[in-house]
């Protein structure tokens, strides 16, 4: 074994620092040859929900990253170890985000979810067939509480410091069908608190009552040792009381709920309970009490009562919710009484809290340390971790997971990110056997594709008798066509017993590729420009469909020059700017005299903007005041004059029109639509990033009349900083054009008293990625290195992108 990582065994808690430590040792690691060794922080969120439509089981799954952090801590030719020591050991750290949700898996038919915490190191080797060294830790994390801090240290106090909360049940009960009814209580009580947080004990107490139906007094005289109906409990396992944990699930469109008994409670109804609890559970059982009526002094009933006191500590996931995940909690207290429909229930909400401002203290075992308390959490969150970062090896980080249906005996391992034209795709085709032969695949194979799609449907309404119809139009037009053989039962070997086999393919993008796309109008108007790889197991016979798995990946057309851009806006190189004006005179009534305002939006002067690129502006806004006279408390006054210049980035309208034509036979259609907001500009921005300056009011006379002291007020906004745009590039086929502009908007009162101006706006990939020390060889000399997966930025493309749903099978 090459690597070792060694971290605490505690629970962590939100902005904590861990602190951990790796072992590489030697002479192993340079024997595996790994080329470098990093360590990862990953918290993340799946869900996943199975529903039966038809003959088939579709799934839905979905994720959230929580926090992805890497940091190198070796290369071959950085440090090694001493002679005298085999083993170089390097600390690492990582701080957790303070909000993070706490660790929780659930699993049941149908339906599961889990928030997932781990720390991995990595030992990385070079080629495809070279598997990467690891070793993973899962960890188990909590939200910092300090209110439920606070919360523990009053539960822990010998004074109670809180009311009571009492919740009370009553029962009228018989044994069998006929005769007259017993009457039954449970009264729970325990502190009233709007939290209950972990590892606390809690007290409460439990009295039951029962009063037997009316009968003679000699009748239990002469049985004493009969127990009268109904008996109360006398004993803690004859009772039940359990936590119930409630979960909504939502993956993609699909939600789910569930619920599941946790754990008994407070000594309650199990041994191990009792010892989870920490106290012993105290039980006073009351005499009898004979209880006369009033009538008959020989007829009356007997009074019973049962009390039970101890505490109960919570030691499960805390109350959480989040878009993907929301976790409940109630108390469930049963009474069971013989008869059908007599037991005594009461559920009670609870809201569970860490009560952690820090991490417990490490444990080192064989010490004197007192163990850390213990997330109770299933054994599939620690022996399930080597799945929770799949996505970052088929998806980007806001890119939904592939939809696939029941598992499949052939998948696909696709490397994540934007993939430009000419660069070459590696992937890995999985292969389960003997589910392969199982199924009668004959042969698998790999394809490569890319598509325009458009679709225009036409609606015609009833008219002169006739019923309305519905005429779709469509066309899908081949861009790239490319199959690979990986397997097949007649020519490659199939191996005994059951394992799973990785077959490395590549395909190479064509370099005049289109950029993806998915572009909807209602559900009438559609147009795409999709790329995606399948893995197909071929069946023989008309009734035996072939097994497919689909994963689409997002692409970009090379642009050099965008390349360059990109490269000396990070260096910081001078750029040519060039500036766009609009000018306007305003009053705000229909009489007056006029006022003027000026906007000036200052751009750098490029043939094209990149992608994932901070392009900076200055925008400046200038009013001048109708002429009036002088008055020195204008000056100092907050009072806006107007025409004021806005001061706020809310108040500035500067978007990017998408315009798209798509056209399929006769059929055409075009639209605009208001696609984004920039530079932190728009209603309910918050402005974060734009630096915004506004100078003093500034008094301007006028030339032609100074003993009036006429003139009028100069005002000025500046607001500066960046805009990166992240949408597919504009392009232009016979079936589908893009473009785009920008509208800048500035809006004053009165009727008509706005600024505005389009300026157009041509976007590019800004693609293959340039480092600092590249030196540009020319359009026919090679590109720069591309990366082993896709680049990481995030290509804003909608839902429907990934889902591959409109496809037919080729």
């Amino acid at each position: 074994m090459s690597l070792k990582l060694n971290v605490p065994p505690t629970i962590c808690v939100g902005g904590q620092i861990i602190s951990g430590e790796a072992e590489l040792h030697f002479p192993q690691v340079v024997q595996d040859e790994l080329e470098e060794v990093h360590v990862k922080l990953r918290g993340t969120v799946h869900t996943r929900i199975s529903r039966q439509i038809g003959n088939q089981r579709v799934v839905r799954r979905e994720f959230q990253v929580i926090i992805a952090e890497n940091s190198s801590l070796w290369t071959r030719s950085s440090t090694y170890p001493p002679a005298d020591d085999a083993i170089l050991r390097i600390p690492f750290k990582f701080t957790l985000p303070t909000n993070a949700p706490s660790s929780c898996s659930y699993d049941s038919f149908g339906r599961s979810g889990q928030v997932g915490y781990f720390i991995e190191l990595v030992g990385v080797r070079s080629g495809m067939l070279a598997r990467n060294r690891r070793a993973r830790i899962p960890i188990p994390v909590v939200p910092l509480d300090l209110e439920g801090d606070r919360i523990a240290v009053a539960l822990r106090s010998p004074e109670p410091q809180f009311a009571l909360y009492v919740s009370t049940v009553e029962k009228n009960i018989r044994r069998g069908f006929f005769g007259e009814r017993a009457h039954t209580r449970m009264e729970i009580s325990f502190p009233n608190t709007h939290m209950y947080p972990l590892f606390t004990p809690i007290p409460y107490t439990l009295r039951v009552t029962t009063i037997s139906k009316p009968m003679k007094k000699d009748e239990a005289d002469r049985k004493p040792n009969k127990p009268i109906f109904p008996s109360p409990p006398t004993k803690p396992t004859d009772v039940q009381f359990h936590l119930v944990r409630q979960i909504w699930l939502k993956a993609q469109w699909f939600t789910a709920t569930g619920e599941e008994s946790v754990t008994a409670l407070g000594g309650m109804q199990t041994v191990a309970s009792a010892v989870e609890s920490g106290q012993p559970v105290d039980v006073q059982v009351r005499d009898r009490d004979w209880i006369p009526s009033e009538t008959d002094k020989n007829t009356g009933t007997w009074l019973q009562e049962t009390t039970f006191s101890s505490a109960f500590v919570l030691t499960c996931p805390p109350t959480f919710s989040m878009e993907l995940i929301r976790l409940k909690y109630a108390l469930q207290f049963t009474v069971p009484f013989p008869g059908v429909g007599n037991n005594l229930s009461a559920s009670i909400p609870i809201q569970v809290s860490s009560g952690l401002s820090s991490a417990p203290p490490s444990y080192v075992p064989g010490t004197s340390s007192v163990p850390p308390p213990a997330l109770d959490l299933p054994p599939a969150y620690w022996g399930s971790a080597d799945s929770w970062d799949d996505h970052e090896k088929s998806t980007t980080p806001n890119q939904p997971k592939p939809i696939t249906m029941a598992p499949s005996p052939v998948n696909l391992r696709m490397p994540s990110g934007v993939f430009v034209g000419g660069q070459p795709i590696c992937g890995e085709a999985e292969l389960h056997f003997p589910d392969i032969l199982e199924d009668d695949i004959e042969e698998v194979h790999v394809k490569l594709r890319g598509y325009i799609h458009v679709n225009i449907t036409k609606r015609i309404p009833a008219r002169n008798g006739r019923p309305s119809e519905v005429r779709p139009h469509h066309d899908t037009i081949p861009l790239i066509k490319e199959n690979i053989s990986v397997w097949s039962r007649m020519q490659s070997p199939s191996p005994s017993g059951s394992q799973m086999i990785l077959v490395p393919f590549q395909f190479v993008l064509p370099m005049n590729v289109l950029p993806s796309i998915d572009w909807t109008h209602g559900h009438d108007i559609r147009g795409s420009v999709s790329y995606f790889i399948e893995i197909v197991g071929t069946r023989e016979g008309a009734l035996h469909r072939n097994r497919r798995v689909r994963v689409a990946f997002p692409v970009l057309p090379p642009d050099y020059q965008g390349a360059m851009i990109n490269k000396n806006l990070r260096a910081h190189v001078p750029y040519p700017t060039r500036t766009t004006d609009v000018h306007k005179e305003m009053r705000r009534g229909i009489f007056g005299g006029y006022a003027n305002a000026t906007a000036q939006l200052v751009l750098p002067d490029f043939p094209s903007y990149p992608l994932f690129t901070p392009i900076p502006y200055i925008l400046r806004i200038v009013t001048v005041t109708k002429p009036q006279k002088y008055k020195a408390e204008d000056q100092s006054s907050s009072e806006p004059m107007f025409p004021a210049p806005p001061t706020n980035p809310s108040e500035i309208d500067w978007r990017v029109n998408r315009h798209v034509y798509i056209r399929t036979g006769i059929h055409s259609e075009g639209r605009e639509d208001h696609y984004q907001d920039l530079g932190g500009m728009g209603k309910g921005s918050t402005g974060q990033g734009v630096n915004v300056h506004v100078n003093e009011r500034r008094w301007m006379p006028t030339e032609s009349d100074d003993h009036d002291h006429a003139g009028s007020w100069l005002q000025e906004t500046t607001m500066q900083g960046v805009f990166v745009v992240t949408f597919p590039p504009g392009f232009e086929t016979e079936h589908m054009r893009l473009r785009y502009d920008m509208t800048l908007k500035i809006d004053f009162p009165g009727m008509g008293n706005d600024l505005k101006t389009d300026i157009p706006l041509v976007v590019s990939s800004g693609l293959p990625f340039m480092p600092d020390d590249y030196v540009y060889p020319g359009p026919n000399g090679p590109p720069p290195a591309y990366p082993h997966q896709g680049y990481q930025q995030t290509l804003d493309l909608p839902k429907s992108y990934w889902e591959l749903q409109d496809w037919a099978d080729d």
